[in-house]
């Protein structure tokens, strides 16, 4: 008798804790789905966003983004808010989009949020990352070619066997690590490419 009453009782029990368990499961699941499902119309919002200041560049002076100052300034703030507003592994996609797609020098990703964001391997040139926030960020093995670090935030941020040339802007602190951390110096054809600083004119 006892023990059919403790069996009861334990019954009783996780029954209780199934109508509170499932629930908080559902719950949780909803909200990583929705979750996901904001971040990817956040990035289709962004990509046909800049798609079409580019369109509007190539009409308007038959040139590029970086050839007109207000469209170029939409395309920053737009860059800069989609930033701010995503995780961790859209930054990364955002970056990798922009070094892919001829933007990353053209759209100004100074003071952009990149914390704790894994950007190890990644080829970027001529990329304005003045005072970004790359705190804990992973650039190990990443080509900084042209890259402007001046001042940006590189509190705990692994920065192992990166590549760098003649226009790789840093600050005197970082420069007299590059030995200790592997970087490596690679020629630049200066005459021919130049340092593009264009998101500065």
């Amino acid at each position: 008798m006892e023990k059919d009453r403790k069996n009861i009782k334990d019954t009783f029990i996780w029954s209780c804790l199934e109508l509170l368990i499932v629930p908080i499961i559902l719950t949780g699941l909803g909200f990583y789905l929705n979750e996901s499902i904001a971040e990817r119309e956040r990035m289709r919002g962004y990509l046909v966003g800049i798609a079409d200041l580019t369109s509007k560049a190539a009409e308007n002076n038959g040139g590029r983004l970086r050839d007109s100052i207000s469209l170029k300034s939409l395309a920053r703030a737009q860059t800069l808010i989609v930033l701010g507003e995503s995780d961790r592994r859209a930054k990364r996609e955002i970056i990798e989009f922009l070094a892919n797609s001829d933007l990353q020098y053209q759209i100004s990703l100074e003071r952009a949020d990149l914390h704790g964001v894994d950007l190890s391997g990644l080829y970027l040139k001529d990329a304005d990352l003045r005072r970004a926030n790359l705190k804990g960020a992973n650039l190990d093995n990443a080509q900084l070619l042209g890259v402007d670090l001046t001042n940006a935030n590189l509190d705990n941020a692994s920065l192992y066997n990166i590549k760098y040339d003649d226009c790789t802007q840093l600050d005197a602190a970082l420069e007299s690590r590059v030995d200790e951390l592997g970087w490596e110096k690679v020629p630049r054809d200066l005459a021919a490419d130049g340092c593009h600083s264009v998101y500065r004119r």
